[in-house]
């Protein structure tokens, strides 16, 4: 009878003694630093007028107790996910890194070649950490890298325009937002009022200024009250002549009326000064 109590209180107790030793086991392992990505997504914008190409910066990164000896980091592409091509859009110079003891960043070599990216498409570009040599633990996160390639640098885009239409002429005025996709177009019907249009590259022969359905066009003079566009308003890009050419659109006002300008499709354009 003894030998069986001291069998069932094993029982009981050797569960603990082991849970207790996992733990431990665990706790010891969180308790290393860990090599990151220092951000999970990050953009390449490259611009093909002018030759400009905005590139942020790639980093691992150590996170916690700083290392008392280097870190050895292998890195690699993700072929899978990855739809830029390796030696034709971007080359890396070299995958193996040598983080120093007492560092807690190390910059990934990177290089693009805008010449190359022709597609207006976005392109990515994911990395992982393969391997780690050091008394630190590894991330299993990716870091997506996504190059954005724009046809036009809307700062050469930004500044006073000439407006004009059918022999009369206003001045207005071009300024490109921060994201590099939208433009605030000012004075357009001669009201000083703002529109915003995104400046859309899907088809490199004919970019475009599209200043969507609904904006206001006019605070309005009559009982009809404000106007609005009715559809998209839509003007092309021609880098040639430095100019925006716009084509038909149509208004809708607040009572319901509407009406379109068909002379906007030769005549109607802003012509930078």
């Amino acid at each position: 009878m003894k030998t069986f109590k001291k069998s069932i209180y094993l029982l009981f107790i050797l569960p603990l003694f082991i849970s207790c030793d996992v733990d431990g086991l665990l706790e010891l392992e969180q308790d290393k630093s860990v090599v990151i990505w220092e951000k999970d997504q990050s953009t390449v914008k490259i611009i093909k007028e002018g030759s400009v190409v905005d590139i942020p910066t790639v980093n691992l990164q150590l996170f916690g107790r700083s290392a008392t000896e280097d870190i050895t980091i292998q890195y690699d592409v993700d072929e899978t996910k990855t739809t830029a091509t390796e030696g034709l859009h971007f080359t890396i110079g070299q995958k193996q890194l040598s983080l120093e003891a007492g560092a807690a960043f190390i910059q990934v070599p990177i290089e693009y070649d805008p010449e190359a990216i022709t597609s207006t498409e976005p392109l990515d570009i994911v990395l992982n950490i393969s391997s780690i040599q050091g008394d630190v633990r590894n991330s299993s996160a990716s870091t997506t890298i996504t190059i954005k390639p724009r046809l036009l640098n809307l700062e050469y885009w930004s500044g006073a325009y000439t407006f004009l239409a059918d022999g009369w002429s206003r001045e207005a005025s071009m300024t490109a937002l921060s994201n590099g996709e939208d433009m605030i177009m000012y004075n357009f019907w001669g009201n000083g009022l703002e529109m915003v249009g995104k400046v859309v590259e899907t088809d490199a022969s004919s970019i475009k200024f599209v200043v969507p359905a609904g904006t206001k066009l006019d605070n309005g003079w009559d009982d009809r009250g404000a106007w609005l566009l009715d559809n998209d308003l839509i003007g092309v890009f021609d880098t040639e002549n430095r100019l925006i050419d716009f084509i038909q659109f149509d208004y809708i006002c607040e009572d319901g009326s509407t009406g379109s300008f068909p002379w906007c499709e030769e005549t109607c354009q802003l012509v930078q000064n």
